[in-house]
């Protein structure tokens, strides 16, 4: 175990009661570094989860912080209000200056959650029915936000699900060639391009206001989602809150959970796309937000999760091209593994979208 003391003291300055005893890192993410901590007080033993920043990714970090912040506590007061029991959220804790971050000796920022006892998440999902536990637990929180003025709030990533943004990012990666890779991936790229115009319109919809913009938590997947007793009770990974789609959301949740197979799987033939996971998934999903949905938008849904699985794979296939500056890799073709998982799942999909869409109608007409 990687030895952590060196973090006592940077930890020390959150406002926490108690005596810090261990800390740990958590091999969790793409983007931030994340260690957990244990504190002991008089009768109790408590966490919490510390996080050193990626400024890369998210430059303006004090406005994603304010995000946050809105977010957590609009989301604490609406759990009360509805009286769900079994819900909780990650509060923030401020230093004991009171600041939302703390910055280290090469000034870094950090900052601190508090953490839901006894949880846990699932990297791969494996039933139908903690598909449709977690998916509930999305669809509620979706709805918890859903009375907020989703124009106060910035994006926290511009064009962070832009199709055609990706597209050009994609056209600029194969242009450039940085990592000389383009040739080890001539296939993935024609795949992608194919697809541009199908798909693209999906979120060029939302982002465009064709389509309702909500808040929403535009990273859904299924590790954000955290179950105590086997309960699905509350969402993690909160720095996406910013305008967007249920739809969106609903398309990345299936993305990761309607399949066994790992992101980085390197055997395709071990990629499958589950119908009946699909279901789960829109049973619990819909079934929370059913009657806050536009005709538009309905009109929609079956795409999505191939329109967001292809966006996904597309970054991952950009990454690779670049040299892998974005996603953290560990071994030199990671990112084109991911990328041919996301294809293969989109392939799949799109075999059976006929399919999709008759069990969506199905929950509409419920």
């Amino acid at each position: 175990m990687k030895d952590c003391s060196y973090l006592f003291p940077l930890f020390q300055q959150f406002a926490i009661e108690g005596t810090l005893q261990e800390v740990q890192e958590l091999k969790i993410g793409h983007i931030h570094d994340t260690y957990c901590s244990s504190w002991i007080t008089a009768d109790s033993e408590r966490h919490f989860i510390h996080q050193k920043l990626n400024t890369e990714v998210f430059p303006d970090i004090d406005r994603v912080m304010e995000t946050v912040q809105r977010v957590t506590r609009h989301i604490q007061e609406a759990i009360r209000r509805e009286q769900h029991d079994s819900d909780e959220i990650c509060l923030v804790v401020p230093a004991a200056s009171g600041a939302l971050l703390v910055y280290d000796a090469e000034g870094h920022p950090w900052r601190t959650y508090t953490c839901i006892e006894r949880s846990t998440s699932y990297q791969v999902c494996p039933s139908e029915l903690v598909a449709e536990k977690a998916a509930a637990c999305c669809g509620r929180f979706q709805r918890y936000v859903a009375d907020c003025d989703v124009e106060s709030f910035p994006e926290t990533i511009q064009n962070f699900h832009r199709a055609s943004f990706r597209y050009a990012q994609l056209d600029g990666a194969i242009a450039d060639d940085r990592a000389e890779r383009k040739d080890t991936v001539s296939d993935e790229i024609a795949f992608a391009l194919e697809r541009r115009d199908r798909y693209a319109s999906l979120s060029e919809a939302v982002l465009n206001g064709t389509l309702p913009r909500w808040l929403s938590h535009n990273d859904l997947k299924l590790n954000n989602v955290l179950f105590r007793n086997d309960v699905a009770c509350s969402l993690v990974d909160l720095d996406t809150y910013m305008p967007g789609s249920p739809l969106l959301d609903f398309g990345d949740l299936v993305r990761v959970a309607s399949t066994d197979a790992k992101e980085d799987e390197p055997d395709l033939d071990k990629v499958h796309f589950k119908r009946s996971y699909f279901e789960a998934l829109a049973d619990g999903y819909w079934g929370e937000l059913n009657s806050l949905m536009s005709d538009d938008e309905w009109a929609l849904i079956s795409c999505a999760p191939a329109a967001m699985t292809l966006t996904i794979g597309i970054r991952f296939l950009t990454d690779y091209l670049n040299g892998d500056t974005y996603f953290k890799t560990e071994y030199p073709a990671h990112n084109r593994t991911r990328a041919r998982v996301q294809f293969r799942l989109v392939e799949q999909m799109e075999q059976e979208e006929e399919a999709m869409k008759a069990h969506l109608e199905q929950i509409r007409r419920a």
